[in-house]
């Protein structure tokens, strides 16, 4: 495995804080591929980002069938991730709560993530 020292990002003010690696760097990363949809940026590859755009305009029921599947096929690239399950979804308002977790070379947490319309 390569050495995963990246630049350590603080999304709450958009700067760059020094370095992170590991778990840390690994966390940011999944952070990234589901803050980006699939296709949009051309600087990403066609493997980075996530499927939720597709589900404008679908039911519920439907977005609720394909949560998962998104989450695990968008987390499926990263050779550091080994397994994404214990899927819990949950809606409020307009969101989906979707929870689960992630085991990793680095160790298993917790993730949240909302998708919201």
């Amino acid at each position: 495995m390569e050495n995963t020292k990246t630049f350590k990002i603080d999304f709450g003010k958009n700067r760059v804080l020094g370095f992170t690696d590991d778990l840390d760097a690994l966390k940011q990363s999944i952070k990234m591929y589901l803050s980006v949809p699939r296709f949009e940026h051309i600087i990403f590859t066609r493997n980075y980002g996530h499927d939720f755009k597709k589900c404008i305009g679908e039911s519920k029921e439907y977005v609720l069938g394909v949560a998962k599947r998104f989450v695990h096929e968008c987390l499926s690239t990263d050779d550091r991730i080994i397994d994404v399950a214990n899927f819990e979804l949950s809606t409020e308002n307009e969101s989906l709560f979707i929870r689960f977790k992630i085991t990793s070379i680095y160790g298993d947490y917790i993730e949240t993530w909302e998708v919201a319309r």
